[in-house]
């Protein structure tokens, strides 16, 4: 199965999310999507994604954040189950940029987040509360635990599995970008928006 969303999303000031029933069921899956981030804050901890409720105390379950500490990109799966990455300017600079998170949970370590189809090495990891426990919902965009986007996301999609280089140097396409074949995913539309409606630009 895919899902996915193409057209541009802003969560400009105002905090908004959008949350979805889609993607809901524990699995190694690959999140493909440009991302245009601009809180530079060194712990901003500024949610692309995650699972579930985006305001419950464990609201970053199955969640990856810009600059959650010290500059760096989080992949969370449980409390003490996550990957710290290494800082990427490619964060929050302003600029568009094409992100795969690809989520492994059998083996975390195994992990992979590539910005413009270059891989970030791994800076640090835990495996006390390996594996996860199942998520709580679907995926939410742009909220976590508190914590609120600030940016835009384009072209989302939750894919099985990980996906291939070529897949994924195809999507690149050398930083021009390629919009999706639809009949590749279903589109998440039955999303719902909540908190702030107009906050939300599509």
């Amino acid at each position: 199965w895919n899902y996915g969303f193409g057209g541009a999303v802003a969560v400009p000031e105002i905090a908004g999310w959008l949350t979805t029933d889609a993607d809901s069921t524990l699995a190694s899956n690959t999140y493909s999507f440009w991302a245009l981030g601009t809180d530079t804050a060194s712990s901003a901890r500024s949610p692309v994604f995650a699972h579930g409720d985006p305001l419950a105390p464990s609201g970053e379950q199955g969640g990856f954040f810009f600059n959650f500490a010290s500059g760096r990109p989080l992949l969370n799966f449980d409390a003490s189950c996550f990957v710290y990455y290494t800082d990427s300017p490619a964060q929050d600079d302003s600029a568009w940029h094409y992100w795969t998170v690809y989520m492994d949970i059998v083996d975390i370590t195994k992990s992979e987040v590539y910005v413009d189809n270059v891989l970030l090495p791994i800076d640090v990891y835990d495996v006390y509360d390996c594996p996860p426990t199942p998520w709580t919902g679907g995926l939410a965009l742009f909220s976590a635990d508190g914590y609120y986007f600030d940016g835009a996301l384009d072209d989302f999609a939750a894919l099985s599995g990980n996906i291939s280089s070529s897949h994924r140097t195809d999507i690149y396409n050398d930083g021009a970008g390629k919009r999706w074949d639809e009949s590749e995913y279903y589109n998440i539309s039955n999303t719902l928006y909540y908190n702030d409606l107009d906050s939300i630009t599509p």
